[in-house]
């Protein structure tokens, strides 16, 4: 809340970073990250003051020093995520609610999620565990039955969207969702 970070993305979407800024400038203080750091947002779950980082293809080992640094001084923590079988963090673990995480462990090494109440995603649905948490009402992509019912389990609202043709590229609900 008290920053924003302009990240290190691939190169492809490097370009996008000016625009972002003009819009961000009015509204907050500005800390980038700067290559050969590499950081991608897909790889940073924020819970409360907690930031889990994804260690993936996308986001390198100086990309998450150089995100620890710009954090700290305002008492957040980072912790490394190894990412092993997707492309970003958020792909294999998100919130559903601040301390219970929904994993997909085959994809990323929950070793350093200890702290945290994991819940699996089913072994037949491995990419469901992208949801987006809107106060206490869940949005997960459609066709996942399984993880559905056992979001609905923990006592949250499931909505559900079509997100199949993004999913083919590894899309999906947070990748194409912007807070204000």
């Amino acid at each position: 809340d008290e920053i924003a970070i302009l990240t290190a993305p691939s190169a492809a979407r490097r370009c996008e970073l000016a625009g972002i800024e003009r819009e961000l400038q009015p509204l907050r203080g500005i800390r980038r990250i700067e290559p050969p750091a590499a950081i991608e947002g897909g790889d940073v779950l924020r819970i409360q003051r907690t930031l889990l980082v994804g260690l993936s293809s996308r986001t390198n080992r100086q990309g998450i020093d150089a995100l620890t640094r710009i954090v700290h001084p305002c008492g957040y923590r980072v912790i490394t995520v190894p990412v092993e079988h997707c492309l970003h963090l958020k792909s294999a673990c998100t919130a559903a609610l601040d301390g219970t995480l929904l994993v997909n462990p085959r994809w990323i090494d929950t070793s350093a999620l200890r702290e945290f109440e994991l819940v699996m995603t089913p072994h037949d649905e491995p990419q469901a565990a992208n949801l987006l948490r809107l106060g206490k009402r869940i949005w997960l992509p459609a066709g996942y039955p399984k993880t559905t019912a056992v979001i609905r389990g923990l006592g949250l609202s499931v909505e559900t969207l079509d997100l199949s043709e993004f999913a083919k590229a590894e899309g999906s609900i947070t990748c194409m969702s912007l807070f204000a």
